[in-house]
């Protein structure tokens, strides 16, 4: 098996698995699909999308094949992105060693030369570390890359290095369409740390975390730099096929950079797969992850337009529907949407779009954004009887049948529909009563009912849906 090189703190590491403390536990995950109103650290997030998952579906694979390639290498396709990577030369561990499968992580995770493979552009997870005055603070919860800190073996800072350089423009432009990247905030950022030149002030919207941010207790993660699973990511398949180290003894995590300088020249800190803190990884090793963070401004995205999973709808009499609210732009600040019934007596509808029909009837049900854009949308709701159950055919003579049902409440009568073996059923009575004898058939024969409840209000006619058959043979 291949070795990592360089690393200088292998004994300390394995005293520290030994006797650190139990680390904190995983962050929970948020229900929010964009963003809400308001956050807790540990919350997750989607915002953008970037490559991850491997397609693997022979058929689709296929298709993908045969579409055209876009510049930059990626197909739309059934409405889904899809990148497709193909390299002729193995990325090696580190710049400047020949380009072979010995000196390459790729081939170990699976991926070869000369080999098409396409990774499905996927919405990007982002766990939430503050949330203050209507600013986020995130960093993805994946591995979404496999990059060198810097391409040259020198001694640079977060400042000068290509990793740097890489986030805010190739990532950026990516992973972010033009609204979302209103939202994301170009802000300040120190790289000092204590006992080593961190280098100048740098003024980024991407960047990596650095060692005083993996190690504030208030973002989630412990105050040390010992093991701590709140530190630990899982690389995608896309960062695998781009050379990420995967460690075969402990692969439920890998490796992740830090903006921080070493403790060495030519070094950066990163993240080991334990959740620990190293300083000396040479910053020209490709095969150390990256998890970009950065700063959402909240506060800046207003909703466009809010449309309901269904402008009309028939329900029967007690039942329900699940009305949901698509929001846009995706990037919304606030998402929420206020319901409400315009006829409660006919259909009522819960905090979070759940119809209940509650009488026969017309009802409409709207919604409206809570940010104050005012922007409404609405479904339009008819409550029919509810479906006659229990519907039986039973021989009454010779020549009859008797159809029966459980009498419905507040019902004007009923249709009753029949047909004589694999014929087509038609109307044959309407009734106001819960049962009926067909009288006049014929004999050795099978007959199919059916049962419709109605109710005219006005000069509406309200028509319920047709109850399960019921059958008979003379």
């Amino acid at each position: 098996m291949k070795q990592i090189s360089k690393r200088l703190f292998g004994v300390l590491l394995a005293i520290i698995m030994v006797v650190t403390m139990i680390p904190n536990g995983f962050f929970k995950a948020s229900a929010a699909a964009a963003v809400q109103s308001t956050y807790a650290t540990g919350d997750i997030i989607k915002y953008g999308s970037y490559p991850q998952s491997l397609v693997t579906d022979i058929s689709l694979i296929s298709a993908l094949n045969s579409q055209a390639l876009q510049p930059d290498n990626t197909v739309t396709y059934a409405s889904n992105k899809y990148q497709r990577v193909y390299f002729t030369q193995y990325t090696t561990k580190n710049y400047g060693e020949p380009a072979i499968a010995d000196n390459s992580y790729q081939d170990d995770n699976g991926y070869d030369i000369n080999t098409v493979y396409w990774f499905k552009f996927e919405p990007v997870q982002w766990r939430v570390l503050s949330s203050t005055n209507g600013e986020l603070f995130v960093v993805a919860v994946k591995i979404l890359d496999s990059k060198a800190y810097n391409k040259i073996e020198t001694d640079v800072t977060w400042e000068t290095c290509g990793l740097r350089t890489w986030l805010n423009n190739d990532f950026y432009n990516t992973a972010f369409n033009s609204s979302e990247k209103a939202s994301i905030e170009k802000i300040n950022i120190n790289n000092a740390q204590t006992g080593v030149d961190g280098g100048n002030n740098t003024f980024d919207k991407l960047f990596q975390l650095s060692y005083s941010e993996a190690t504030n207790s208030a973002y989630g993660f412990i105050s040390r730099d010992g093991i701590d699973t709140s530190r630990q990511a899982k690389g995608t398949d896309y960062s695998k096929s781009q050379g990420l180290f995967v460690d075969t003894t402990s692969p439920t995590a890998n490796y992740w950079w830090l903006r921080s300088h070493g403790d060495l020249p030519a070094t950066a800190d990163n993240v080991y797969n334990e959740g620990n803190i190293a300083y000396d990884a040479s910053v020209d090793c490709t095969y150390i992850g990256v998890r970009p963070a950065f700063k959402l401004k909240l506060s800046s995205v207003k909703t466009s337009s809010v449309t309901l999973s269904k402008t009309s709808a028939s329900l029967s009499k007690g039942k329900t529907l699940q009305l949901t609210a698509i929001v846009k732009p995706s990037n919304a600040t606030n998402k929420a949407v206020a319901w409400k019934s315009l006829s409660s007596a006919v259909a009522t509808v819960s905090a979070t779009g759940l119809v209940t029909a509650k009488a026969v009837g017309k009802a409409t049900i709207t919604c409206i954004t809570k940010d104050g854009s005012g922007k409404r949308a609405a479904c339009a709701i008819t409550v029919v009887p509810p479906v006659p159950a229990n519907v039986k055919a039973v021989k009454a003579s010779a020549t009859s049948i008797k159809v029966s049902w459980p009498a419905i409440s507040s019902t004007t009568g009923y249709y009753i529909y029949r047909a004589a073996g694999a014929g087509a059923y038609s109307k044959i009575k309407t009734i106001a009563g819960s049962s009926y004898i067909n009288a006049g058939l014929a004999k050795s024969k099978t007959y199919h009912y059916k049962v419709k409840a109605y109710k005219l209000i006005g000069s509406t006619l309200y028509v319920s849906a047709s109850s399960a058959i019921a059958s008979a043979t003379l």
